[in-house]
């Protein structure tokens, strides 16, 4: 019997029982920007054009590593079911991974994993494509760290001639993890210390200056405004990972300029309560330090729009995961088990489901509207699936309130203007069409819409 519980069977076991509840997203089709970003995607189908884009100072910060295994994918079939299970395999790698640093950073090594495995945030990494990098780079971020806590000092010398390189390659899977090699900075020297803090330094300003900072001109946000939004994200994000059955494609979350909105004030006490469990409990502070490395590069931290893609939680999930874990060593085995059985049965359902939903365009995009029914990118891109459909009317209705939601969005103009052509009035669409042009003269052609609360 003892032998049939090995971990290596226990894991045979979970990846069929993932296998299960993942499967509906395994077979979603390409959804949202993935439809330009890989199927529209000429680099991805010319291994030529990839090289010559992807060689640069600016292809570093393109993502080249991700791009270059969505056009391995590509080769090998254009389906997007190997898409997901290529990105399924990544997750439950970074599973198993968890459960050995788990074993290290005295935590419940099931717990921890089995919580990151089927928490339903996942989705946002098997159900959607582009969440690969988030996925990939905490592969290796998480291989790193194991690597490292789980070597002798020896080992570890070795270990930090690699990290330089090991620490470029993945910022060519995702930009965001340019801040983990402070992770490994409690382990080196003052001069070593010295060098990582240059190396982070200069990277991020390189990543600024060709990346973040003309990103962020697109939608341009007074500073006072932007940072009021940041600390009022903070709830939501924290409902997200703790009670996340809110799970949608998009969360379109609006700006506010008024420092006494509740979710605000929330917000501060919420930071409030994390210095002082910083200052208090020395036992949570690697945890906490880990999670803010991870999570803060992934947030807007220059002001564009506020649409929040699931997937960007993913990293630091897998350190709060650690720290599940972490805590539940202070209950009882017997209350940990049950209340964590029926917690694991209530994340899988909700994994199915989200599946099921991310399978239908119509149903994907009713699921943002329900929650977000302000949000412009939620109704053109309501409209675009009825449009697929042939629906017109459907469809003109959605691209209307699009550009009610966003008057100074040119796509979503263009959008309307389609749908008055195939009805056959040229005149009303020519209109558009014009509109349309002299907002991508003053805006740029994707200028995201932005809200604030009343």
């Amino acid at each position: 019997m003892k032998k049939l519980l090995n971990p290596f069977s226990i894991w045979g076991l979970i990846f069929i029982a993932g296998l299960l509840v993942f499967w509906p997203s395994l077979n979603v089709p390409f959804i949202y920007s993935e439809i330009y970003g890989i199927v529209n995607n000429q680099m991805l189908k010319e291994p030529s054009l990839f090289f010559e884009r992807m060689i640069s100072l600016r292809g570093i910060f393109d993502k080249p590593v991700t791009l270059l295994t969505f056009m391995l994918n590509y080769m090998i079939s254009a389906d997007p079911f190997g898409f997901h299970l290529v990105n399924f395999m990544i997750h439950f790698a970074n599973s198993v991974l968890i459960w050995r640093i788990a074993r290290i950073m005295n935590c419940r090594p099931w717990v921890s994993s089995l919580f990151f495995f089927f928490h339903p945030l996942s989705s946002a990494v098997v159900a959607q494509v582009y969440g690969r990098p988030y996925g990939l780079g905490l592969f290796f971020f998480l291989l790193m760290l194991l690597v490292f806590k789980s070597s002798g000092e020896s080992q570890k010398k070795k270990f930090k001639l690699v990290l330089a390189p090991v620490y470029v390659f993945i910022l060519m899977i995702k930009q965001s993890f340019i801040l983990i090699p402070l992770a490994f900075i409690s382990d080196l020297s003052i001069k070593e210390r010295r060098l990582v803090y240059i190396m982070t330094a200069l990277l991020s300003a390189i990543f600024l200056i060709l990346y973040a900072i003309p990103y962020s001109l697109t939608a341009p946000v007074p500073w006072l405004d932007y940072g009021l939004s940041q600390i009022e994200s903070l709830p939501r994000i924290f409902g997200l990972f703790l009670i996340p059955f809110n799970t949608s494609l998009i969360h379109d979350w609006a700006f506010i300029s008024n420092p006494m909105d509740p979710i605000f004030l929330l917000g501060t006490v919420m930071i409030a309560f994390f210095v002082w469990i910083w200052i208090k409990n020395k036992e949570i502070r690697p945890f906490l330090f880990l999670f803010l490395i991870l999570y803060l590069p992934t947030q807007n931290f220059l002001a564009k729009n506020e649409l929040v893609r699931e997937w960007r939680l993913y990293p630091s999930l897998a350190v709060l995961a650690l720290l599940i874990g972490h805590l539940s060593l202070r209950l009882k085995s017997k209350w940990i088990s049950s209340a964590f059985g029926i917690l694991l049965v209530i994340y899988s359902f909700n994994l199915w489901q989200q599946g099921l939903i991310y399978q239908d365009g119509i149903k994907t995009w009713k699921q943002v509207l329900s929650s977000y029914p302000d949000s412009a990118t939620g109704w053109n891109n309501l409209g675009f699936e009825w449009s697929k459909k042939n629906d017109l009317l459907n469809a003109k209705e959605c691209f209307l309130k699009a550009t009610q939601l966003g008057p100074h969005t040119a796509v979503y103009f263009q959008n309307l203007a389609a749908v008055y052509l195939n009805q056959g009035d040229q005149k009303r669409a020519q209109e558009l069409r014009f509109q349309s042009q002299e907002m991508e003269n003053l805006y740029g052609k994707n200028e995201p819409a932005i809200r604030y609360k009343n």
